[in-house]
């Protein structure tokens, strides 16, 4: 049986008192009952009204704090500005409550992927409900210009090799989908550098007794033109070149 110890690692931090003053001083700056939130009911009351708070913040602060920018920026205090700005967007309260998670995470060394799941604790008070990240995790990316699909692993503090192995079943299945994936798995090529050169050149209008005289210089061994030709058509096979002339 596989121990659960993010889930341990869990149980042993919200047990301790001071990580629990913090939680209790934070339910009570947003509204949360100091025992959370017992019913789906409660939890959608209460995001109903976090909500409205955001949007009463914005609508009653915002127009003063934007006079007050843009006067110093006519001023040429843009750093004032800035700084006036940023004061403002970490006070909006859906920015301040992500901060304050943020800042439980740094202070007990939890990891940054929990950031959700300390969240889901400060709300329902559960170490159940808290939806735990893996130690391992994939995460799946489209390159923005070709819509290719990029795949990422990621580790956290305590992640072992054995975890990368008991994830690999996983972690194999997604990168055989990878769109550059071929049946044949990749074979390093000897000597590719020199079949390289010997095609650049050729390409080049370099004579195949020059390309050799290089070669034979370069790599401290004897070649022929026939060589030569036999590297660019070795370059020419393994990348496929020949197909595209």
């Amino acid at each position: 049986m596989k121990i659960d110890k993010n889930k341990q690692r869990a149980i042993l931090i919200t047990s301790r008192p001071d990580f629990q003053d913090e939680v209790l001083l934070f339910r009570k700056i947003f509204n949360i009952p100091i025992q959370g939130l017992k019913s789906n009911e409660a939890a959608e009351q209460w995001h109903h009204e976090f909500y409205q708070s955001d949007d009463n913040y914005l609508k009653s602060v915002w127009p003063k704090k934007r006079k007050e920018i843009l006067k110093l920026k006519k001023e040429g205090k843009y750093e004032e500005a800035e700084g006036l700005q940023k004061q403002f967007n970490n006070g909006v309260p859906i920015n301040n409550f992500r901060i304050k998670v943020k800042t439980l995470l740094k202070k007990y060394k939890i990891p940054f992927r929990w950031e959700n799941s300390v969240k889901r604790y400060v709300l329902f008070n559960d170490v159940e409900k808290m939806w735990i990240p893996l130690n391992v995790f994939i995460k799946i990316e489209q390159d923005e210009d070709t819509g290719l699909d990029q795949l990422f692993i990621g580790i956290d503090d305590t992640t072992t090799i054995e975890d990368i192995k008991y994830f690999w079943p996983s972690i194999r299945f997604h990168r055989d989908r990878l769109y550059s994936k071929t049946k044949k798995k990749f074979q390093p090529i000897k000597n590719l550098e020199m079949y390289k050169e010997a095609y650049d050149f050729k390409c080049g209008k370099k004579t195949l007794n020059w390309i050799a005289d290089y070669l034979s210089v370069k790599y401290d061994k004897i070649y022929s033109d026939t060589d030569v030709s036999d590297f660019i058509r070795k370059y020419k096979k393994n990348m496929a070149l020949n197909k595209l002339e």
